[in-house]
Protein backbone atom coordinates (compact mmCIF):
# COMPACT_ATOMS: atom_id res chain seq x y z
CA UNK A 1 0.00 0.00 0.00
CA UNK A 2 1.49 2.62 -1.27
CA UNK A 3 2.09 6.29 1.10
CA UNK A 4 -0.81 7.94 0.83
CA UNK A 5 -3.03 9.94 3.65
CA UNK A 6 -6.63 8.01 3.33
CA UNK A 7 -10.05 9.85 1.36
CA UNK A 8 -11.48 12.92 2.80
CA UNK A 9 -14.83 11.27 4.48
CA UNK A 10 -12.57 9.31 6.62
CA UNK A 11 -12.03 10.76 10.44
CA UNK A 12 -10.51 7.42 12.43
CA UNK A 13 -8.80 4.34 10.71
CA UNK A 14 -8.70 1.13 13.31
CA UNK A 15 -6.25 -1.61 11.88
CA UNK A 16 -6.79 -4.95 14.09
CA UNK A 17 -4.28 -7.55 14.49
CA UNK A 18 -5.88 -11.05 13.94
CA UNK A 19 -2.90 -12.80 13.60
CA UNK A 20 -2.11 -14.96 16.73
CA UNK A 21 1.08 -15.55 18.08
CA UNK A 22 4.19 -17.61 16.43
CA UNK A 23 1.49 -17.21 13.20
CA UNK A 24 4.50 -14.65 11.01
CA UNK A 25 7.73 -13.79 11.22
CA UNK A 26 8.52 -10.31 12.10
CA UNK A 27 11.33 -9.96 9.16
CA UNK A 28 8.04 -9.97 7.19
CA UNK A 29 7.44 -6.76 7.67
CA UNK A 30 3.73 -5.31 7.38
CA UNK A 31 3.74 -3.12 9.55
CA UNK A 32 1.96 0.96 9.95
CA UNK A 33 4.46 2.95 8.89
CA UNK A 34 3.77 7.17 9.35
CA UNK A 35 5.61 9.53 7.12
CA UNK A 36 6.50 12.66 6.33
CA UNK A 37 7.05 13.82 2.32
CA UNK A 38 10.41 14.67 1.53
CA UNK A 39 9.06 17.59 -0.08
CA UNK A 40 7.66 20.12 2.52
CA UNK A 41 5.31 21.37 -0.54
CA UNK A 42 3.77 18.19 -0.78
CA UNK A 43 3.16 17.60 3.27
CA UNK A 44 -0.49 19.03 2.40
CA UNK A 45 -2.52 16.11 1.42
CA UNK A 46 -6.40 16.28 2.16
CA UNK A 47 -7.55 14.81 -1.10
CA UNK A 48 -5.19 11.08 -0.88
CA UNK A 49 -2.80 11.59 -3.67
CA UNK A 50 -0.62 9.05 -3.94
CA UNK A 51 3.53 9.09 -3.12
CA UNK A 52 6.08 6.38 -4.24
CA UNK A 53 8.04 5.06 -0.56
CA UNK A 54 11.38 6.78 -1.68
CA UNK A 55 9.36 10.22 -1.25
CA UNK A 56 8.87 9.54 2.16
CA UNK A 57 10.43 10.11 5.40
CA UNK A 58 9.60 7.09 7.83
CA UNK A 59 9.17 9.20 11.55
CA UNK A 60 8.03 6.18 13.17
CA UNK A 61 6.62 2.07 12.43
CA UNK A 62 4.13 0.02 13.79
CA UNK A 63 5.28 -2.96 13.58
CA UNK A 64 1.98 -5.57 12.79
CA UNK A 65 1.82 -8.08 16.08
CA UNK A 66 -0.63 -10.58 17.47
CA UNK A 67 -3.55 -8.99 19.52
CA UNK A 68 -3.01 -4.86 19.05
CA UNK A 69 -4.83 -2.34 17.30
CA UNK A 70 -3.29 0.78 15.40
CA UNK A 71 -5.50 3.57 15.61
CA UNK A 72 -4.51 7.17 13.86
CA UNK A 73 -6.77 10.13 12.73
CA UNK A 74 -7.17 11.18 9.56
CA UNK A 75 -5.43 14.79 8.90
CA UNK A 76 -4.32 16.73 5.91
CA UNK A 77 -0.97 15.50 6.75
CA UNK A 78 -1.28 11.92 7.84
CA UNK A 79 1.12 10.55 5.54
CA UNK A 80 1.25 6.61 6.34
CA UNK A 81 1.53 2.67 4.49
CA UNK A 82 2.76 -0.65 4.71
CA UNK A 83 5.48 -1.59 2.37
CA UNK A 84 5.29 -4.75 0.67
CA UNK A 85 5.47 -8.44 2.65
CA UNK A 86 8.99 -10.01 2.00
CA UNK A 87 8.33 -13.20 3.36
CA UNK A 88 7.04 -16.72 1.83
CA UNK A 89 5.58 -20.04 3.67
CA UNK A 90 3.72 -17.83 6.29
CA UNK A 91 0.32 -19.20 7.20
CA UNK A 92 -0.85 -15.21 8.44
CA UNK A 93 1.01 -12.84 5.96
CA UNK A 94 -1.24 -9.73 7.36
CA UNK A 95 -4.73 -11.04 8.56
CA UNK A 96 -6.46 -8.05 9.68
CA UNK A 97 -9.24 -6.03 10.41
CA UNK A 98 -9.92 -2.44 9.16
CA UNK A 99 -12.57 -0.10 10.63
CA UNK A 100 -13.15 2.96 9.49
CA UNK A 101 -14.93 5.90 10.61
CA UNK A 102 -16.08 8.48 8.17
CA UNK A 103 -18.06 11.60 7.96
CA UNK A 104 -21.73 10.79 7.47
CA UNK A 105 -23.06 12.93 4.11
Amino acid sequence: MTPHTDNPDKIITMVVSMARPGDRDAAFGGGTEVNRHRIPERSFNRMNGKAEFEDMELLDVYEFEPNQCVVFVKTFNSWHCVRPMQGKGSKAMRRKLTINIEHEH
